[in-house]
Protein backbone atom coordinates (compact mmCIF):
# COMPACT_ATOMS: atom_id res chain seq x y z
CA UNK A 1 0.00 0.00 0.00
CA UNK A 2 0.81 3.90 -0.64
CA UNK A 3 1.51 4.28 3.13
CA UNK A 4 4.12 1.56 3.15
CA UNK A 5 6.47 3.39 1.51
CA UNK A 6 6.13 6.27 3.48
CA UNK A 7 6.52 4.37 6.11
CA UNK A 8 9.74 2.75 4.42
CA UNK A 9 11.54 6.06 3.85
CA UNK A 10 11.06 7.39 7.26
CA UNK A 11 12.85 4.02 8.45
CA UNK A 12 16.67 4.40 9.51
CA UNK A 13 18.76 2.38 6.98
CA UNK A 14 16.01 2.83 3.92
CA UNK A 15 16.84 1.13 0.78
CA UNK A 16 15.38 4.11 -0.94
CA UNK A 17 17.50 7.17 -2.00
CA UNK A 18 16.17 10.77 -0.64
CA UNK A 19 14.97 11.47 -4.71
CA UNK A 20 13.33 8.24 -4.83
CA UNK A 21 11.27 8.97 -1.56
CA UNK A 22 10.54 12.16 -2.89
CA UNK A 23 8.87 10.79 -5.77
CA UNK A 24 7.15 8.28 -4.05
CA UNK A 25 5.68 10.62 -0.99
CA UNK A 26 4.61 12.64 -4.05
CA UNK A 27 2.99 10.18 -5.51
CA UNK A 28 0.99 9.45 -2.44
CA UNK A 29 0.20 12.73 -1.89
CA UNK A 30 -1.27 13.36 -5.43
CA UNK A 31 -3.45 10.11 -5.19
CA UNK A 32 -4.93 11.45 -2.21
CA UNK A 33 -5.74 15.40 -3.27
CA UNK A 34 -9.62 16.03 -3.54
CA UNK A 35 -10.35 18.79 -5.99
CA UNK A 36 -12.50 21.21 -4.29
CA UNK A 37 -16.34 22.60 -6.32
CA UNK A 38 -15.95 24.91 -9.28
CA UNK A 39 -18.03 27.45 -7.26
CA UNK A 40 -15.66 26.65 -4.33
CA UNK A 41 -12.46 27.40 -6.38
CA UNK A 42 -13.44 31.00 -7.73
CA UNK A 43 -14.17 32.35 -4.82
CA UNK A 44 -11.21 30.71 -2.80
CA UNK A 45 -8.61 33.67 -1.62
CA UNK A 46 -5.98 30.92 -2.49
CA UNK A 47 -7.06 30.80 -5.92
CA UNK A 48 -9.05 28.18 -8.42
CA UNK A 49 -6.80 25.42 -8.21
CA UNK A 50 -3.35 24.11 -6.10
CA UNK A 51 -0.53 25.96 -8.32
CA UNK A 52 -2.52 29.33 -7.49
CA UNK A 53 -2.07 28.20 -3.70
CA UNK A 54 1.40 26.88 -3.85
CA UNK A 55 2.22 30.57 -6.05
CA UNK A 56 1.32 32.60 -3.18
CA UNK A 57 3.17 30.52 -0.78
CA UNK A 58 6.70 30.57 -2.88
CA UNK A 59 5.62 34.72 -2.98
CA UNK A 60 5.57 34.55 0.93
CA UNK A 61 8.98 32.31 1.24
CA UNK A 62 10.99 34.34 -1.63
CA UNK A 63 9.79 37.92 -0.56
CA UNK A 64 8.55 37.51 3.13
CA UNK A 65 8.81 40.93 4.26
CA UNK A 66 6.56 42.49 0.85
CA UNK A 67 3.97 39.36 1.65
CA UNK A 68 3.20 40.36 5.17
CA UNK A 69 3.40 44.24 4.27
CA UNK A 70 1.50 43.73 1.51
CA UNK A 71 -1.35 41.56 3.59
CA UNK A 72 -0.96 44.06 6.64
CA UNK A 73 -1.90 47.13 4.27
CA UNK A 74 -4.67 45.79 2.50
CA UNK A 75 -6.69 44.25 5.41
CA UNK A 76 -6.35 46.39 8.24
CA UNK A 77 -6.20 50.17 9.04
CA UNK A 78 -2.64 51.74 10.55
CA UNK A 79 -3.47 55.07 12.38
CA UNK A 80 0.98 55.39 11.59
CA UNK A 81 2.70 52.46 9.43
CA UNK A 82 6.00 50.89 9.55
CA UNK A 83 8.84 52.40 8.14
CA UNK A 84 10.07 50.21 5.49
CA UNK A 85 8.12 47.85 3.63
CA UNK A 86 12.06 45.26 3.12
CA UNK A 87 12.05 45.08 7.12
CA UNK A 88 8.42 44.81 8.32
CA UNK A 89 9.88 42.01 10.96
CA UNK A 90 13.78 42.28 13.06
CA UNK A 91 14.67 39.08 15.52
CA UNK A 92 17.31 37.76 17.30
CA UNK A 93 18.07 33.92 18.26
CA UNK A 94 21.87 34.43 19.05
CA UNK A 95 22.31 34.86 22.88
CA UNK A 96 25.33 35.88 22.07
CA UNK A 97 23.91 38.73 20.42
CA UNK A 98 21.62 39.89 22.71
CA UNK A 99 18.48 39.64 24.22
CA UNK A 100 16.20 37.07 22.12
CA UNK A 101 13.35 38.93 20.33
CA UNK A 102 11.02 39.15 17.43
CA UNK A 103 9.54 41.98 16.23
CA UNK A 104 6.91 42.64 13.69
CA UNK A 105 6.05 46.12 11.83
CA UNK A 106 8.17 48.02 14.02
CA UNK A 107 7.39 51.59 14.30
CA UNK A 108 3.53 51.47 13.44
CA UNK A 109 0.62 52.89 15.51
CA UNK A 110 -2.62 50.70 15.68
CA UNK A 111 -5.39 49.48 17.68
CA UNK A 112 -7.38 45.93 17.74
CA UNK A 113 -10.71 46.65 18.91
CA UNK A 114 -10.63 49.48 16.10
CA UNK A 115 -9.79 46.92 13.38
CA UNK A 116 -11.90 43.85 15.07
CA UNK A 117 -15.25 46.67 15.03
CA UNK A 118 -15.16 50.44 13.97
CA UNK A 119 -13.59 49.93 10.58
CA UNK A 120 -16.54 47.65 9.45
CA UNK A 121 -19.43 49.78 11.11
CA UNK A 122 -19.97 52.23 7.99
CA UNK A 123 -20.06 49.07 5.14
CA UNK A 124 -21.64 46.50 7.99
CA UNK A 125 -23.54 47.75 10.65
CA UNK A 126 -26.17 45.48 10.37
CA UNK A 127 -24.22 42.38 9.95
CA UNK A 128 -24.78 39.94 12.41
CA UNK A 129 -20.92 39.51 14.42
CA UNK A 130 -21.74 36.92 16.72
CA UNK A 131 -24.49 33.60 17.40
CA UNK A 132 -24.26 33.44 21.19
CA UNK A 133 -25.71 29.64 22.69
CA UNK A 134 -25.57 29.24 26.51
CA UNK A 135 -25.09 25.93 28.05
CA UNK A 136 -28.57 26.19 28.00
CA UNK A 137 -29.56 26.08 24.62
CA UNK A 138 -32.48 28.39 25.11
CA UNK A 139 -29.94 31.19 26.29
CA UNK A 140 -29.54 33.01 22.70
CA UNK A 141 -28.47 36.05 21.28
CA UNK A 142 -27.46 37.95 17.88
CA UNK A 143 -25.19 40.67 18.42
CA UNK A 144 -24.89 43.27 15.45
CA UNK A 145 -22.61 45.21 14.57
CA UNK A 146 -25.32 48.13 15.43
CA UNK A 147 -24.66 51.37 17.47
CA UNK A 148 -27.71 51.49 20.16
CA UNK A 149 -26.18 54.72 21.56
CA UNK A 150 -27.14 56.39 18.18
CA UNK A 151 -30.86 55.55 18.43
CA UNK A 152 -33.52 52.87 17.52
CA UNK A 153 -32.17 49.84 15.28
CA UNK A 154 -33.12 49.78 12.01
CA UNK A 155 -32.22 48.90 8.33
CA UNK A 156 -34.40 50.78 5.64
CA UNK A 157 -34.00 49.97 1.80
CA UNK A 158 -34.79 51.66 -1.08
CA UNK A 159 -35.97 54.52 0.80
CA UNK A 160 -38.49 56.74 -0.93
CA UNK A 161 -39.39 54.47 -3.78
CA UNK A 162 -43.03 53.35 -4.41
CA UNK A 163 -44.10 49.81 -5.73
CA UNK A 164 -46.29 47.37 -4.86
CA UNK A 165 -45.78 43.98 -4.56
CA UNK A 166 -48.71 42.45 -6.25
CA UNK A 167 -48.27 44.26 -9.28
CA UNK A 168 -44.81 43.40 -9.30
CA UNK A 169 -45.64 39.28 -9.36
CA UNK A 170 -48.94 39.72 -11.39
CA UNK A 171 -50.05 42.32 -13.73
CA UNK A 172 -46.77 43.89 -15.32
CA UNK A 173 -46.44 40.13 -16.61
CA UNK A 174 -49.99 39.78 -18.13
CA UNK A 175 -49.15 41.69 -21.39
CA UNK A 176 -46.44 38.84 -22.82
CA UNK A 177 -47.38 36.08 -20.44
CA UNK A 178 -51.74 36.05 -19.78
CA UNK A 179 -51.72 32.38 -20.63
CA UNK A 180 -48.18 31.13 -19.40
CA UNK A 181 -48.55 28.61 -16.55
CA UNK A 182 -48.10 30.44 -12.95
CA UNK A 183 -49.16 27.10 -10.53
CA UNK A 184 -49.54 23.52 -11.38
CA UNK A 185 -51.27 22.46 -8.24
CA UNK A 186 -51.43 19.27 -6.63
CA UNK A 187 -53.51 18.61 -3.64
CA UNK A 188 -52.87 16.02 -0.95
CA UNK A 189 -54.81 13.78 -2.84
CA UNK A 190 -52.77 13.12 -6.13
CA UNK A 191 -55.81 13.40 -7.98
CA UNK A 192 -56.95 16.70 -7.34
CA UNK A 193 -54.70 18.71 -10.17
CA UNK A 194 -54.87 22.39 -11.32
CA UNK A 195 -53.05 24.57 -13.71
CA UNK A 196 -53.35 27.96 -12.90
CA UNK A 197 -52.21 30.68 -15.56
CA UNK A 198 -51.06 34.23 -14.58
CA UNK A 199 -54.30 35.21 -16.19
CA UNK A 200 -56.21 33.20 -14.05
CA UNK A 201 -53.99 34.19 -11.02
CA UNK A 202 -54.68 37.75 -11.53
CA UNK A 203 -58.37 36.92 -11.84
CA UNK A 204 -58.74 35.50 -8.47
CA UNK A 205 -56.43 38.08 -6.98
CA UNK A 206 -58.33 40.86 -8.14
CA UNK A 207 -61.63 39.47 -6.72
CA UNK A 208 -60.63 38.54 -3.39
CA UNK A 209 -58.95 41.90 -3.00
CA UNK A 210 -61.80 43.62 -4.15
CA UNK A 211 -64.07 41.45 -1.45
CA UNK A 212 -61.26 42.23 1.63
CA UNK A 213 -61.63 45.98 0.80
CA UNK A 214 -65.43 46.42 -0.11
CA UNK A 215 -66.67 43.85 2.23
CA UNK A 216 -64.45 44.14 5.42
CA UNK A 217 -63.05 47.73 4.86
CA UNK A 218 -59.59 46.52 4.57
CA UNK A 219 -57.43 49.17 3.96
CA UNK A 220 -53.63 49.89 3.20
CA UNK A 221 -52.11 49.05 6.76
CA UNK A 222 -55.06 46.79 7.96
CA UNK A 223 -53.49 43.51 9.51
CA UNK A 224 -55.42 40.26 7.90
CA UNK A 225 -54.52 37.04 9.20
CA UNK A 226 -53.98 33.56 7.48
CA UNK A 227 -54.75 29.88 8.26
CA UNK A 228 -54.39 28.40 5.57
CA UNK A 229 -52.95 24.83 3.85
CA UNK A 230 -51.02 24.89 1.50
CA UNK A 231 -53.90 25.29 -1.46
CA UNK A 232 -54.28 28.24 -4.04
CA UNK A 233 -55.95 30.20 -2.01
CA UNK A 234 -52.76 30.80 0.15
CA UNK A 235 -51.12 32.30 -2.45
CA UNK A 236 -53.89 34.14 -3.70
CA UNK A 237 -54.75 35.71 -0.61
CA UNK A 238 -51.35 36.97 0.40
CA UNK A 239 -50.74 38.48 -2.86
CA UNK A 240 -54.52 40.15 -2.84
CA UNK A 241 -53.24 41.70 0.56
CA UNK A 242 -49.80 42.73 -1.20
CA UNK A 243 -52.19 44.07 -3.83
CA UNK A 244 -54.79 46.50 -1.29
CA UNK A 245 -51.69 47.50 0.75
CA UNK A 246 -53.02 45.45 3.86
CA UNK A 247 -50.11 43.29 5.95
CA UNK A 248 -50.36 39.94 6.50
CA UNK A 249 -49.42 37.40 9.45
CA UNK A 250 -49.30 33.76 8.29
CA UNK A 251 -50.12 31.36 10.86
CA UNK A 252 -48.46 27.94 10.52
CA UNK A 253 -51.43 25.34 9.96
CA UNK A 254 -50.46 22.73 12.00
CA UNK A 255 -50.58 25.64 15.41
CA UNK A 256 -53.01 25.28 18.15
CA UNK A 257 -55.61 27.53 18.92
CA UNK A 258 -53.96 29.06 21.35
CA UNK A 259 -50.97 29.96 18.96
CA UNK A 260 -53.04 31.34 16.27
CA UNK A 261 -55.49 33.37 18.83
CA UNK A 262 -51.97 34.67 20.40
CA UNK A 263 -50.70 36.22 17.11
CA UNK A 264 -53.82 37.66 15.78
CA UNK A 265 -54.14 39.50 18.96
CA UNK A 266 -50.64 40.83 18.88
CA UNK A 267 -51.31 41.93 15.77
CA UNK A 268 -54.30 43.27 16.03
CA UNK A 269 -55.53 41.37 13.08
CA UNK A 270 -59.25 42.74 11.18
CA UNK A 271 -59.81 39.51 9.50
CA UNK A 272 -58.53 36.09 9.86
CA UNK A 273 -58.99 33.80 6.02
CA UNK A 274 -58.56 30.58 6.94
CA UNK A 275 -60.55 26.86 5.30
CA UNK A 276 -62.72 24.25 6.37
CA UNK A 277 -60.47 21.91 6.44
CA UNK A 278 -56.64 20.53 5.61
CA UNK A 279 -55.51 17.02 4.72
CA UNK A 280 -52.54 14.75 5.78
CA UNK A 281 -52.54 11.63 4.06
CA UNK A 282 -55.78 10.10 4.60
CA UNK A 283 -56.44 12.10 7.72
CA UNK A 284 -58.81 15.26 7.73
CA UNK A 285 -57.84 17.81 9.74
CA UNK A 286 -61.04 20.20 10.45
CA UNK A 287 -58.98 23.64 10.05
CA UNK A 288 -61.91 25.40 11.16
CA UNK A 289 -62.31 24.14 14.30
CA UNK A 290 -58.96 25.44 15.32
CA UNK A 291 -60.14 28.79 13.95
CA UNK A 292 -63.37 28.48 15.96
CA UNK A 293 -61.39 28.30 19.37
CA UNK A 294 -59.65 30.62 18.62
CA UNK A 295 -61.68 33.26 17.51
CA UNK A 296 -63.89 32.73 20.44
CA UNK A 297 -60.95 33.22 22.89
CA UNK A 298 -60.54 36.59 21.29
CA UNK A 299 -64.06 37.44 21.64
CA UNK A 300 -63.93 36.61 24.97
CA UNK A 301 -60.97 39.30 25.72
CA UNK A 302 -63.19 42.03 24.25
CA UNK A 303 -61.53 41.67 20.04
CA UNK A 304 -64.11 40.30 17.97
CA UNK A 305 -62.70 39.56 13.85
CA UNK A 306 -64.56 38.36 11.49
CA UNK A 307 -63.57 34.46 9.62
CA UNK A 308 -63.34 34.47 5.81
CA UNK A 309 -63.32 30.75 4.99
CA UNK A 310 -62.44 28.81 1.82
CA UNK A 311 -63.64 25.87 0.68
CA UNK A 312 -61.21 22.90 0.64
CA UNK A 313 -63.30 19.45 0.87
CA UNK A 314 -65.18 19.73 4.02
CA UNK A 315 -67.88 22.12 3.78
CA UNK A 316 -71.03 19.79 4.85
CA UNK A 317 -69.68 19.67 8.14
CA UNK A 318 -68.20 22.85 9.03
CA UNK A 319 -69.79 24.86 11.46
CA UNK A 320 -70.04 28.52 10.57
CA UNK A 321 -71.34 31.54 12.93
CA UNK A 322 -74.13 33.84 11.89
CA UNK A 323 -72.65 37.47 11.64
CA UNK A 324 -69.03 36.25 11.70
CA UNK A 325 -68.31 33.80 9.36
CA UNK A 326 -68.45 33.88 5.53
CA UNK A 327 -67.58 31.09 2.79
CA UNK A 328 -65.36 32.52 -0.09
CA UNK A 329 -67.81 31.74 -2.73
CA UNK A 330 -70.52 33.81 -1.48
CA UNK A 331 -68.71 37.16 -1.34
CA UNK A 332 -66.87 36.75 -4.25
CA UNK A 333 -70.79 36.49 -5.34
CA UNK A 334 -72.23 39.46 -3.81
CA UNK A 335 -69.34 41.76 -6.01
CA UNK A 336 -70.58 43.61 -8.73
CA UNK A 337 -69.71 42.76 -12.19
CA UNK A 338 -66.96 45.44 -12.48
CA UNK A 339 -65.42 44.27 -9.04
CA UNK A 340 -64.63 41.14 -10.76
CA UNK A 341 -62.55 42.36 -13.52
CA UNK A 342 -60.24 45.41 -11.42
CA UNK A 343 -59.10 46.48 -8.11
CA UNK A 344 -56.80 49.26 -8.35
CA UNK A 345 -53.27 48.87 -7.05
CA UNK A 346 -52.44 50.38 -3.59
CA UNK A 347 -48.76 51.89 -4.07
CA UNK A 348 -46.53 51.42 -1.55
CA UNK A 349 -43.60 53.61 0.12
CA UNK A 350 -40.53 51.04 0.20
CA UNK A 351 -40.74 51.36 4.17
CA UNK A 352 -44.26 50.10 4.20
CA UNK A 353 -44.81 46.50 6.08
CA UNK A 354 -45.35 44.27 4.08
CA UNK A 355 -45.98 41.33 6.34
CA UNK A 356 -44.94 39.80 9.75
CA UNK A 357 -43.64 36.97 10.67
CA UNK A 358 -43.81 35.36 14.43
CA UNK A 359 -40.74 33.82 15.90
CA UNK A 360 -41.41 30.51 17.07
CA UNK A 361 -42.35 30.89 20.81
CA UNK A 362 -40.67 28.45 22.01
CA UNK A 363 -38.30 30.62 24.22
CA UNK A 364 -40.91 32.96 25.76
CA UNK A 365 -43.87 34.87 23.63
CA UNK A 366 -43.68 35.15 19.85
CA UNK A 367 -42.15 38.03 18.72
CA UNK A 368 -43.30 39.66 15.31
CA UNK A 369 -40.30 40.62 12.77
CA UNK A 370 -41.79 43.39 10.30
CA UNK A 371 -40.71 42.54 6.94
CA UNK A 372 -40.79 46.02 5.06
CA UNK A 373 -42.14 46.10 1.08
CA UNK A 374 -39.19 46.98 -1.02
CA UNK A 375 -36.45 45.11 0.51
CA UNK A 376 -38.06 41.61 0.89
CA UNK A 377 -39.54 41.83 -2.85
CA UNK A 378 -35.83 42.97 -4.30
CA UNK A 379 -33.96 40.43 -2.05
CA UNK A 380 -35.99 37.48 -2.08
CA UNK A 381 -36.60 37.46 -5.59
CA UNK A 382 -32.90 37.75 -6.11
CA UNK A 383 -32.07 35.10 -4.18
CA UNK A 384 -34.43 32.70 -5.67
CA UNK A 385 -33.05 33.82 -9.24
CA UNK A 386 -29.53 33.30 -8.41
CA UNK A 387 -29.69 30.50 -5.80
CA UNK A 388 -31.85 28.58 -8.20
CA UNK A 389 -30.53 29.71 -11.36
CA UNK A 390 -33.99 30.13 -12.31
CA UNK A 391 -34.79 30.81 -16.12
CA UNK A 392 -38.29 31.23 -17.80
CA UNK A 393 -40.18 27.73 -18.18
CA UNK A 394 -37.91 26.23 -14.89
CA UNK A 395 -41.12 24.35 -12.60
CA UNK A 396 -39.96 25.20 -9.07
CA UNK A 397 -41.28 22.41 -6.83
Amino acid sequence: MSDNIVLSAVMPNSPLSDSQYVRDFKSVLDSKVVEPTEVNSKRSHVGPHLGSRMHIYEYSVAQNDSFWAEIARRDFYWKQTWADDHHVKSYNFDKSKGPIFVKWFEGAVTNVCHNALDRHLPAHRERVCFYFEGNDPSVKETITYFDKSKGPIFVKWFEGAVTNVCHNALDRHLPAHRERVCFYFEGNDPSVKETITYGDMYTRVVVLANVLRYQYGIEKGDRVGLYLPMIPCAAVAMLACARIGAVITVVFGGFSAQALSSRLKDSRAKLLITADASSRGTKLIPLKDVADEALKTLEEEGMPIPCLVAENGNRDSCKMKEGRDTWCSDAVARLTPEQHLECPVEWMEAEDVLFLLYTSGSTGKPKAIEHTTAGYMVYAATTFKYSFDYHMDDVYF
